[in-house]
Parts: structure tokens; sequence; C-alpha cells
């Protein structure tokens, strides 16, 4: 087997190793393995063909959400869409976790939603606002942080808060 290990980052907050390999007898790097761990050897979700799929036909339904007509209750406003796309690609080629479910909320915001065990996490991207809200699924708790309110998408805020074991809702 050959085995080949790249060094991403030298911050300790962001390092992760890059692990490839493949068998001996197929050295064809489309065959090959990509296994990413921060620094803390938590393994990273790696995106399946179904993730990268999944992932596309958000960004078609965020597009056509900008499309209806605006007394629509999924009419999305393209400056939130635009905003909630870049953010989609940072999610998928940045941090490469599992593909969220999206809510829309009257066409004022764009949540993407995750289930970490037994809480419930909503990225929410509004006009100006990204916010961070956990819910657990009982109801009983919940945890709301602002990340930016000045229109800018805070990607180190999101990295931190994101990055570590986020798992997709499956249901």
């Amino acid at each position: 087997m050959y085995k080949y290990t790249n060094l991403e980052s030298t911050n300790p907050m962001l390092h992760w190793v890059e692990e490839y390999s493949a068998n001996e007898t197929d050295g064809n790097k489309n065959n090959w393995t990509f296994i990413r761990k921060d620094n803390h050897n938590n393994l990273n979700h790696l995106l399946s063909n179904w993730d990268v799929r999944v992932y596309l036909k958000i960004h078609q339904a965020i597009d056509q959400m900008t499309r209806l007509p605006e007394e629509d209750q999924l009419y999305l406003d393209q400056k939130i869409a635009t905003r909630a796309i870049n953010l989609l690609g940072f999610l998928k080629e940045q941090l490469k976790i599992p593909p969220p479910k999206i809510i829309n909320q009257n066409g004022e915001a764009l949540a993407y939603t995750w289930v970490l065990g037994k809480i419930k996490r909503y990225l929410i991207v509004a006009d100006d606002a990204v916010d961070l809200m956990e819910l657990s699924i009982d109801g009983k708790d919940s945890y709301e942080e602002v990340l930016s309110q000045d229109g800018n998408l805070p990607f180190d805020k999101i990295m931190e808060r994101l990055i570590l074991q986020t798992k997709s809702q499956s249901a």
C-alpha cells in the first residue's frame, strides 16, 4: 500500500493531516482514499458522491427560490441567496461536512440544519446577519450566538463552531 501524508496547517487550532492511500496493485489516483484528521485525531467527514450531489441540489433549490414571485412564501431575496450559496460552497469545499437540510424562513432568512446526537443545529443566513442556534431535540435547552451582523460571512467563526463532529440529519 502506498501512503502519502500532507500537513495542511501550522496553526494548532486548524491543524489537520491529509492521508492518501492506494493499494500497490491499483496506483490509479482516482481510486485513492482521502482521510482528513484534525489536531485531535477526529476524522472529518469524507464527502461521498451522494453528498456532493445533495450539495448541488441544495444550491439549485436556493437558486430556484430567488426566481419565485416575491409574494410566494418560499421566495428568497437575491442578497440572502448569494450569501447562503457562498456559505454552502464553504461548507462543502473547505469544511467537507455532511450536507445540511435547508429551511426557508418566510423569505427573510435561510437556515442550514444538522442533527448532532440530541441537538439540532441551525446556521441561519439573513440579510446582514449570520446566527448559530442549537436546540435540544426535547426542546428544553437552547443556545444562540450571533456570528456576524455586518453583512460579512465569518468563515473563521463558522469553521470553529461547525468542524467538530457535525453529523447530517438523515431523515
